[in-house]
């Protein structure tokens, strides 16, 4: 019950719980060969979440889209995968463990390591770290996929298959047809979908 408190309450957790934090690295292009920036967080739980959130928003490209009204902002990576991901990291770490939670940014992905492990009383005796993998590319390429297998596939429909919002869809088609990747040949209703690369 005392950590739960401390979890909950505490202002600056890491002075009961060393490894109450989340540290987030930003890395020059694929790998951690070269590293850009680095920032640990370890207030209460609630301050930590919201810098962690918004150290990965600061790292991310950002598309504006203006269609006569107010611009909208669309995030490379879906935003409310990433705010479960990091949520899911905070709330089911295990804070007996020695090490933090890791948020790494790279050129091409972004990954969220938990220290966690399986629950005790379960058989399985080794753990590992949880990981939220979340990358363009595969993103891309299970859009391609789905439209392969059906060309009138609607954005909603890739919404749900994909587990990824309206607005990171718009953004990834988007970004196929300026590329020239992917065409779509009549109306939003009623019309399909080409793949052309």
């Amino acid at each position: 019950m005392r950590n739960a408190g401390v979890l909950l309450f505490a202002k600056m957790i890491s002075r009961f719980c060393l490894q109450a934090s989340v540290t987030c690295v930003l890395f020059r292009g694929t790998s951690k060969v070269k590293i850009l920036d680095k920032q640990t967080y370890q207030g209460g739980i609630l301050d930590t979440y919201r810098d962690t959130m918004s150290y990965i928003f600061s790292h991310l490209n950002t598309e504006f889209i203006i269609k006569g009204g107010p611009r909208e902002e669309v995030l490379e990576l879906p935003e409310e995968a990433l705010r479960e991901a990091v949520l899911n990291a905070i709330a089911h770490r295990d804070y007996r463990s020695t090490s933090n939670i890791q948020v790494h940014i790279f050129q091409d992905r972004v990954e969220i390591i938990n220290p966690g492990g399986l629950v005790p009383g379960l058989s399985k005796q080794k753990t590992t770290q949880k990981k939220a993998r979340l990358t363009t590319q595969k993103t891309r390429a299970r859009i391609l996929s789905l439209m392969a297998e059906n060309p009138a596939v609607t954005r909603e429909q890739l919404a749900d298959a994909i587990g990824v919002t309206s607005d990171g869809i718009r953004y990834h088609l988007r970004k196929l047809k300026q590329e020239d990747i992917i065409r779509r040949v009549g109306p939003d209703k009623g019309g399909f979908w080409e793949v052309l690369a």
